[in-house]
């Protein structure tokens, strides 16, 4: 009888344990992301472990986004060549993604805007053409997302193309 007790309590002490972890991811924390080319499309899709609004990268304080970064030049270097971030437009609510170039200016450069969907309250889908990211043989990459200073994620992979 004290076993069952035992077991039962321990038992319970696990389920909270598991709901109270659950509850500890962030509004953008990444669950996945994966890559994929069609052609010369290229696309990220990252999926996060809650749901999430425009609205909620709205900030005046912090720079909330998602971000693909993507190395094309050299596999070793920590500074990435190009990002793909999701952001908001300034003053509006609208979610946009544009590419970005890392160069020797003090900002990064806009290459183009990239196609982004949001198929399901956690999901997001950057597409675009490889041409905007000169068409590399291979690169490596990153998935980062900022909401607070404090609370950033990501995930990296390496893809040969």
């Amino acid at each position: 009888m004290r076993l069952r007790i035992l077991l039962v309590l321990v038992a319970l002490c696990l389920a909270a344990t598991g709901s109270a972890l659950a509850d500890t991811h962030g509004k953008l924390d990444i669950r996945t992301a994966s890559f994929s080319q069609r052609g010369s499309t290229l696309t990220f899709t990252i999926t996060t472990w809650r749901p999430w609004t425009a609205a909620d990268l709205y900030s005046r304080r912090v720079n909330r986004n998602v971000c693909a970064l993507i190395w094309t030049r050299s596999a070793t270097s920590r500074i990435y060549d190009f990002s793909v971030c999701a952001d908001l437009v300034a003053g509006h609510r609208k979610l946009v993604a544009t590419v970005f170039e890392n160069g020797k200016e003090e900002a990064p450069v806009s290459q183009g805007r990239v196609v982004l969907t949001r198929p399901t309250a956690t999901t997001l889908t950057l597409s675009f053409p490889e041409r905007l990211i000169d068409s590399p043989p291979a690169l490596r990459w990153r998935i980062r997302s900022f909401y607070t200073r404090f609370d950033f994620t990501s995930i990296a992979r390496e893809t040969l193309r």
